[in-house]
């Protein structure tokens, strides 16, 4: 008798155990699929930010400061240059990058904190758009893995890698999606 409750016992802490990893896997995303798509145009925004050069390691510790800087923003956005001007591959210290937000008109221009700047990415065109949802904040680096994953897999399987010139990262905090759009050249 000791024994038939002490395996149900067993059974029981194992079902519970399984269910608690599953539910963590759900709640980190891991499975859900990325969504990948081409496109010859991509709407034209303005962002507001800051500009950063480097090592794109030391980003998310930037990010972190520009959402604290700029709270309470539908988008967020990250601009990262792979390629100069010319098509050349810019070194891994030098490379430059911007994180910031869609400049939606909340405050006037002369209300922009010191440091920031606007501008408009405008014409972008010929890109590969890389769609994921997120419902956890811890789970957002996950999928970005997966997103940079898809992308440059898809491009190195049509021969395509070296026309990637740069990468923009929009997270869309109302919606918990983020998109990630590689530009070609």
């Amino acid at each position: 008798m000791i024994v038939l409750a002490l395996i149900a016992a067993i059974a029981i802490l194992f079902t519970i155990l399984i269910l608690t990893v599953v539910y963590l896997c759900y709640t980190l995303g891991l499975f859900d699929d990325v969504k990948l798509t081409y496109a010859q145009k991509y709407e034209d925004i303005t962002v507001i930010g800051k500009k950063f050069t480097g090592d794109y390691e030391t980003a998310s510790k930037n990010f972190e400061r520009i959402i604290h800087e700029l709270p309470q923003r539908d988008k967020y956005v990250a601009i990262y240059l792979e390629k100069d001007e010319e098509g050349k591959v810019i070194e891994t210290d030098h490379k430059p990058y911007f994180l910031g937000a869609i400049f939606d008109g909340q405050e006037s221009i002369s209300e922009i904190k010191t440091g920031f700047v606007t501008f408009d990415v405008r014409n972008i065109e010929k890109v590969i758009i890389a769609e994921a949802s997120y419902r956890d904040p811890n789970s957002i680096l996950i999928k970005l893995k997966d997103m940079y994953k898809k992308i440059s897999e898809n491009l190195f399987q049509k021969m395509m890698i070296e026309s990637l010139s740069s990468y923009i990262e929009i997270y869309n905090s109302n919606a918990r999606k983020i998109n990630l759009i590689g530009v070609l050249k």
